[in-house]
C-alpha cells in the first residue's frame, strides 16, 4: 500500500473505536485483532494522529522498559513505527 493510500485511509470512515480506557482487552489483544488492517492512532500529547497498517506488536514482557507496542507501517518507504502503549490515546480501525 503506497503513501497516498495510507494518508487517504486516514480521512476514511471508522468502523471501529478501541481506546486505552477498554478494559475488555489489552493492548495485545486489540493489536492481534487488528493485524493487517488500516489503523489511526491519535496520541495522549495531542500529537497528529498517524495513520497506516498494524504489522506487529511486542508483548509488554518482550519489551524493555516493559510496555506493550504497537508497530505501523505507514506506507512511506522503509518507515515502521513502533508506538509504545502510553503514548496511546486511542487506536481506531478505518473502513477499506
Amino acid at each position: 500500500m503506497g503513501e497516498r493510500r495510507a494518508k487517504e485511509s486516514c480521512q476514511d470512515g471508522v468502523n471501529l473505536l478501541i481506546t486505552k480506557g477498554n478494559n475488555n482487552m489489552g493492548l495485545e489483544e486489540r493489536c492481534e485483532a487488528l493485524l493487517g488492517k488500516q489503523v489511526r492512532i491519535t496520541f495522549r500529547d495531542g500529537s497528529p494522529p498517524m495513520c497506516g497498517v498494524c504489522v506487529g506488536y511486542t508483548r509488554a514482557a518482550d519489551n524493555e522498559p516493559e510496555i506493550a507496542e504497537i508497530d505501523i507501517d505507514t506506507g512511506a518507504a522503509g518507515a515502521y513505527y513502533g508506538l509504545m502503549e502510553n503514548e496511546i490515546e486511542a487506536i481506531e480501525e478505518l473502513s477499506e
